[in-house]
């Protein structure tokens, strides 16, 4: 299993050691030394040093608020001295928020309930970047099929597993299978996500989830996340729709009986099936 990590941080120890050795040189040094009294206004209270060093709120660049944003917790402590400390308090940091999205998500036992090893594959008719239709079994009756549920080329973290597969589909058509990449995104969405990350396998549409709804992938964003996605993402322009369902970003080995074998399935967004996982279960065939 693969985390996918969106920026390296500097530790919290590194920031404290560097804000101690500036606040310890006098105010004279250096060639605006008469500017100390207003470096020291400047420098960022140590909740500000934590936000720094923080890890990813694991969203998309676009999804990410300004390192500001959100602060009206300051703001009321100032010109309310006096209200309470809840009110004062600042708000819930956007990674925290998104990470509790996580667990609402896996909350709803969706892991659970979604197929999974030994259950019968579902056969759908999706639609790849050309508009022509493919079906599924057409294509695990010739030959094992790696099925990857996506969940938009706004997603960085889909992108790099998606690159990750391409780097193994060598290994993968020699193991004797075929990649597949399904998301809601519309047929021209999809087709800028293969163009952008260079896929050399088949990239495929899922209107609506319809398919992905079969084999009881799909969610609906939690209510306090949702307006992220609409405001940020405009995800709409993506999937064509406004119901802001996404699929599970799970992986699946399906053989040419249409039996899976392999299932890699976590609510957790960051998480992914690593491609020796994919080999190994192929190997197995």
């Amino acid at each position: 299993m693969r985390s996918f990590p969106l920026y390296c941080t500097i530790s919290p120890q590194s920031l404290i050691l560097l804000l101690a050795a500036v606040l310890a040189l006098p105010a004279g040094c250096g060639p605006k030394g008469e500017q100390a009294a207003d470096g020291d206004a400047a420098v960022a209270p140590a909740e500000s040093v934590d936000d720094a060093a923080a890890p990813s709120n694991g969203e998309p660049d676009d999804a990410t608020p300004d390192a500001d944003a959100g602060r009206a917790g300051d703001t009321a402590t100032e010109e309310s001295p006096e209200a309470p400390a809840e009110e004062a308090a600042p708000p819930e940091s956007m990674r925290d928020t998104f990470n509790r999205g996580i667990e609402v998500v896996r909350a709803t036992g969706i892991e659970d309930d979604a197929l999974g090893v030994g259950d019968k594959a579902v056969d759908g008719e999706l639609i790849d970047s050309t508009g022509e239709t493919v079906r599924l079994s057409e294509l695990w009756n010739e030959k094992p099929l790696v099925v990857v549920w996506y969940r938009g080329g706004w997603c960085p973290f889909c992108n790099g597993h998606l690159k990750e597969l391409q780097a193994a589909l060598p290994q993968i058509n020699d193991a004797g299978a075929t990649v597949v990449a399904i998301s809601p995104e519309l047929p021209e969405k999809a087709a800028d996500t293969a163009a952008n990350n260079e896929l050399a396998f088949t990239v495929l549409t899922d209107l609506n989830n319809e398919l992905a709804r079969q084999y009881k992938l799909v969610f609906k964003l939690p209510d306090f996340i949702e307006p992220i996605y609409r405001e940020r993402i405009q995800l709409e322009r993506y999937n064509g729709d406004d119901s802001y369902e996404l699929p599970l970003s799970a992986t699946y080995v399906i053989d040419r009986d249409g039996v899976i074998r392999y299932a890699f399935l976590d609510a957790d967004y960051k998480q992914r099936a690593e491609p020796q996982e994919i080999l190994a279960a192929l190997a197995e065939l």
